[in-house]
């Protein structure tokens, strides 16, 4: 699956790649400013891309969502909204549980910056009942 993501995102690259030569060979520099200026491209394979990966993470461990709320506060367990999957807390500690536990690794993966992976982490430890540990020790338990 991951070897499928990867390729499919080569080859998007490649017929972008192409469509610029094209425009670029009929002297159309307006439209190939406006596809390098373009940013939906590049959020919705951000989108795309993030959602695959909670597709996957949740096919390996189906009860990861359950296991993390029940260290939470029962009035501040996470339900995800509709169309999602998981929530950027929820895919902190899904890469924790894969074994990514540096926070500017976490921060590169997810396109966000350092202190937003660690606003959203302090935000999970105020609604812990149990020390951060044990909430880490039943994730890698799934």
């Amino acid at each position: 699956m991951l070897f499928n993501i990867c390729s499919e995102y080569i080859s998007r690259q490649e017929d972008q790649r192409k469509a610029l030569v094209r425009i670029v060979n009929t002297g159309q520099m307006f439209e190939v400013a406006k596809v390098v200026y373009s940013q939906s491209s590049a959020l919705d394979e951000l989108k795309s891309f993030m959602n695959q990966f909670d597709t996957i993470f949740l096919s390996i461990f189906p009860r990861f969502v359950e296991v993390f709320n029940q260290d939470l506060n029962p009035q501040e367990t996470i339900s995800q909204k509709d169309g999602e999957l998981l929530t950027p807390e929820l895919r902190i500690y899904a890469l924790i549980r894969l074994g990514i536990t540096d926070n500017s690794k976490i921060a590169n993966f997810l396109h966000y910056s350092l202190q937003t992976v660690y606003n959203y982490r302090m935000k999970i430890r105020n609604k812990l009942i149990v020390p951060e540990k044990e909430l880490l020790d039943h994730l890698y338990n799934i």
